[in-house]
């Protein structure tokens, strides 16, 4: 007798039990549904802070295109991150972004956004003619609360862009004639008022867009795209 046939019962080797395929199929579902939910969450953080490019770019308004013309593309336009860039932390019925400020001839742009379940919330479905813009600054009364506080800006307002994307409406306001003062009248801050015609508010959504405090807010360059040196 070999070897081989006299120890071969110690060779057989026992087959591992095969795997349940109901266990195979949870896991499957589980890792769909974890891929699901990271993906949903990603796409909503994305959709929440994206902005299309309309909404990013300057724009040139006849007052700006004739400031480019006098500097030779030296504009001295600024920017900066917005602290609190919606009217309300718990509600955020409006946010803005793409804050550019060109000092020299006196005008700021922004891009404002809102969601269309504000429709939900006023119990009224508005679109963007209904609405109305204005700024106020620092100065006047600032121990006043709300809508009295600081004072109104005599600057005109320009609708210059619209734009939707998903449950989003975005619009891009130019402000002309901004008066940003000297010395110690110079402004410390700007506020964008927002108003809807047929909703009736003590006072009306604000958020600051404009902060000239280093301790908190600090402006940087905006720098000119080579599309946007080409106006």
């Amino acid at each position: 007798m070999s070897d081989y046939e006299l120890y071969g019962d110690y060779n057989e080797v026992d087959e591992p039990p095969k795997k349940s395929g109901v266990g195979f199929i949870i896991k499957l579902v589980a890792i769909t549904v974890c891929f699901i939910v990271v993906g949903f969450i990603a796409f909503r953080l994305f959709a929440f802070n994206h902005y299309p490019r309309s909404m990013k770019d300057i724009y040139f308004t006849d007052t700006l295109s004739s400031y480019y013309d006098e500097t030779g593309g030296d504009i001295g336009a600024v920017t900066q991150g917005l602290r609190a860039p919606y009217d309300d932390a718990k509600l955020g019925n409006f946010f803005a972004a793409n804050l550019i400020v060109i000092e020299g001839c006196g005008e700021i742009q922004v891009a404002l956004r809102y969601n269309t379940s504000l429709y939900n919330t006023l119990g009224l479905e508005f679109s963007n003619d209904d609405l109305s813009f204005s700024l106020r600054r620092s100065g006047g009364d600032e121990n006043a609360s709300g809508a009295l506080a600081g004072r109104p800006l005599d600057a005109s307002v320009s609708v210059c862009a619209e734009e939707e994307f998903l449950m989003y409406r975005y619009i891009k306001l130019v402000f002309d004639g901004v008066d940003f003062g000297e010395g110690e009248d110079r402004a410390k801050w700007i506020r964008l008022d927002i108003e809807i015609d047929g909703v009736e508010r003590d006072e009306p959504f604000m958020i600051c867009i404009y902060e000239d405090n280093d301790a908190y807010s600090k402006f940087s360059d905006y720098e000119l795209s080579k599309e946007e040196k080409k106006q």
